[in-house]
């Protein structure tokens, strides 16, 4: 989960424009001290919207709230305004925690809506989990900075290791701000009013942009213009004609022979494409695989990127050794060869897709243990360099095994009831109830507390749900529940 607050609008050190921006990703019905996250998270926000001034312009946009698997998932749900404090607590309490954690598209787009302007702009990222959709938090805050933005981020590590904190604290680093580190909710208060309800900082003039330079061959790089300009005196290449099935060292030569050419990019598709660009383009750049043809180049002595270069480099290998098939729910031990770099993990997912449904990293042991998922059908698993990009996998199936709740079929308000259980018993596996159909839950028991359960049923009459929780994550098996009034009859049990 991720949440970032950002201060916009105006400089009036009094009263600053606010976004709060929450990310609604599936990790946060993880726990800390036996209680989900999403519930600090709900309470903490709420505590502080209750310091913020009421003339200050506040508002919330959420991500990863609606649907899983969407790292476009991310709606203004409300616009910044003064006296929002009620409607973004309301808006916060009804979010359904399910997607995925977009951290840097989100910190990037909140940048982007304060381009515009000329002042200060602050963000308080808090994030429970690491970026999930294919984006790298340390190179955004690079090219933040080089943009000469006057640009801070704060970072708050709510519930993450001294490892996955390495791995976002870098985008405060880069932008002037601080990383702080929030084992509980007293933590994650504390952080929050030291930087969300803190008066701002007295404003700075803008800082001028820096450019970096490139190299002349830059394999697996595809330079991309941003829209903006260097400075650099104006005047653009003519197109250059080239053959369908022309090389990148031949792009770089046409270029290298046109005074007007700064930069070039060779595409590989079915036709081959060479483009050349002058010294005033201004240069984003994005990585490509290694094997895709791809590749860009830089004059020597012209600064046009955005940020730093960093060359792409052959990637290790690895090998992973475990079982076609397991279990729904069962741990599975999984070998692995592999550079046993920093970061580097296991993990299990969907084949084709990169949201992970758990993961380990290899430092805890070879072999590592790993939870299957929920749902029967076919996985792979993937040796994640540093815990990035996937250098190895291995396909494994995960294979239907029963998961019932026995228990009445009705039950009085506020009575007790035996629930008897057959499941995986992973750990933090448990039985929830539940309104029908809603996203959330109003009490829950972990199933090696007992077989039987006693759980109490609702207060409130009504049409209810048990739901059986694989390691507090997913939902495997349900069964309904009718809640009765206090002095309703019972027609009988129903196993």
């Amino acid at each position: 989960m991720a949440a970032a607050l950002t201060a916009a609008g105006p400089v009036q050190a009094e009263t600053p424009a606010t976004i709060i921006v929450m990310d609604g990703s599936g990790s946060m019905w993880g726990q800390i001290d036996g209680r989900p996250k999403l519930e600090i998270a709900r309470e903490t926000v709420a505590g502080v919207l209750t310091q913020i001034p009421a003339e200050q312009e506040l508002g919330l946009l959420a991500y990863g709230h609606r649907e899983k698997g969407n790292c476009g998932d991310i709606e203004l749900m409300v616009p910044p305004a003064p006296g929002t404090a009620g409607q973004i607590r309301d808006a916060v309490n009804a979010m359904r925690f399910l997607g995925k954690t977009p951290l840097s598209d989100a910190v990037r787009q909140a940048a982007e809506a304060l381009r515009s302007g000329e002042e200060a702009a602050t963000v308080v990222l808090v994030t429970d989990g690491l970026e999930t959709c294919a984006a790298d938090p340390c190179a955004l805050g690079q090219e933040l900075e080089a943009a000469g933005l006057n640009f801070t981020a704060h970072v708050i590590g709510f519930g993450l290791s001294e490892a996955e904190g390495a791995q976002v604290s870098c985008l405060a680093d880069t932008t002037g701000g601080r990383y702080f580190e929030a084992a509980n909710a007293n933590d994650l208060a504390e952080a929050l009013r030291a930087t969300v309800t803190a008066p701002p900082s007295p404003p700075v003039p803008p800082k001028p942009r820096r450019y970096f330079p490139g190299a002349p061959m830059m394999a697996a790089i595809a330079l991309a213009p941003t829209g903006g300009t260097t400075g650099a005196p104006a005047g653009m290449p003519a197109a250059f004609s080239f053959p369908p099935d022309g090389t990148a060292e031949q792009c770089n030569a046409l270029c290298a022979g046109d005074a007007l050419c700064a930069a070039w990019r060779y595409d590989p598709g079915a036709t081959a494409q060479c483009t050349g660009f002058g010294a005033s383009t201004e240069m984003d750049y994005t990585t490509q695989g290694l094997g895709d043809g791809w590749a860009s180049g830089i004059k020597d002595g012209v600064l046009m990127l955005v940020r730093p270069y960093v060359p792409q480099e052959p990637l290790p290998e690895a090998t992973l050794d475990a079982p076609e098939t397991a279990p729904i729910g069962q741990s599975v031990a999984v070998g692995w060869t592999g550079p046993a770099a920093e970061l580097d993990t296991i993990e299990i997912g969907l084949p084709g897709d990169s949201e992970r449904w758990t993961w380990a990293y290899v430092a805890n042991g070879n072999p590592v243990s790993l939870l299957m998922p929920g749902e029967p059908g076919s996985y792979e698993l993937r040796y994640r360099f540093r815990d990035h990009t996937v250098i190895a996998t291995r396909a494994i199936v995960a294979t239907d095994a029963p998961v019932t709740m026995t228990a009445p079929a009705q039950v009085r308000a506020g009575s007790e009831m035996s629930i008897t259980w057959i499941g995986p018993n992973a750990p933090q596996d448990n039985i929830q109830i539940a309104e029908a159909g809603s996203d959330s839950y109003i009490s829950y028991a972990y199933v090696n507390a007992g077989n039987p359960l006693t759980m109490t049923a609702p207060d409130t009459p009504g049409q209810y749900e048990l739901r059986y929780k694989l390691s507090d994550t997913e939902v495997i098996a349900t069964r309904p529940l009718e809640v009765l009034p206090p002095d309703a009859p019972l027609p009988g049990a129903n196993p």
